[in-house]
């Protein structure tokens, strides 16, 4: 037993020598990723260093649906550093008639849900994410994960938010729902596909409904706003126990000339918004 204590006191020094005699230096990342089940990272690459830049969760984009003896297997893969997880459901969801598929968008509500928007850019992609449940958003814009609104117990909110120049979270002064609300009326929009049905072929295989051709949906972001036109392509839609689970979509607004664009809801329903403790911990108040 002496003998273990000893050879465990011994590493510990030698890890504690080796992570002292690192040299000063400037970071160099890499530029892939490094991960676990539920973070990512870039490593420096000079040896021995431990600084990483970054760091954030995993944000998913659903790449791939099977449907097995019904059990309907998603896989989704984090957008930034490719790790993918599986989720597994009960399948038991064919419509048969439009009239089925209408009562269903008609009575569809988009709450607890997940909304990725990937908008096409001459260097690289940018993709807006909004999570969004009745305890909180998080929200990741251009790319960079930079807002939390969490209702507390007493119905206000803290909201924290990242702030670039100092690479640190700030607590908002602000503990009303106007962050959340307004975060809500600008990711969730509503879609008319009422006698639609016909035009989409279901797949087995993967157990979803899609349409290849082109669709005019209906949006209305709130009842100030005027209802507008979208065009959708490549529409799929996947429906579990009788709930919508998923839409996802290529979209062009206004014009031919308008870029295409694509969007996803999914986990809808079931979307949970939690804050790290680190985040709580270390965000400074805001001046």
């Amino acid at each position: 037993m002496r003998k273990i204590i000893v050879s465990l006191c011994l590493i510990l020094f030698l890890v504690f020598v080796t992570s002292c005699t690192v040299e000063e230096h400037e970071c160099e990342f890499k530029d892939s990723y490094e991960y676990n089940d539920t973070k990512h990272w870039q490593k420096c690459s000079v040896k021995g260093c431990r600084e990483k830049n970054n760091e954030d969760e995993h944000y998913y984009s659903i790449v791939d649906s099977t449907l097995v003896d019904e059990i309907y297997t998603i896989t989704k893969k984090c957008i930034v550093c490719n790790y993918q997880i599986t989720d597994q459901f009960n399948y038991d969801s064919v419509i048969d008639t439009n009239e089925e598929w209408n009562i269903l968008f008609e009575t569809f509500m988009l709450t607890n849900y997940t909304m990725n928007v990937y908008i096409d850019n001459e260097d690289e992609p940018i993709y807006n994410s909004c999570y969004v449940s009745e305890d909180g958003i998080k929200v990741i814009r251009e790319s960079i994960l930079d807002t939390y609104s969490i209702r507390q117990a007493d119905g206000t909110f803290k909201t924290y938010e990242y702030y670039q120049y100092d690479g640190k979270w700030h607590l908002q002064n602000d503990t009303s729902d106007r962050t959340y609300m307004n975060f809500i009326e600008e990711s969730r929009l509503y879609f008319s596909f009422k006698d639609t049905f016909n035009k989409f072929i279901y797949d087995e295989s993967k157990g979803l409904y899609k349409c290849e051709e082109e669709l005019i949906a209906i949006i209305y972001p709130n009842d100030e706003v005027e209802k507008e036109e979208i065009k959708l392509f490549n529409t799929e839609i996947v429906i579990i126990d009788g709930k919508i689970f998923s839409i996802k979509a290529n979209y062009q607004l206004d014009s031919d000339d308008a870029p295409v664009n694509n969007f996803e809801y999914f986990n809808i329903g079931t979307t949970v918004v939690t804050i790290p403790d680190e985040v709580v911990n270390n965000a400074k108040n805001k001046q």
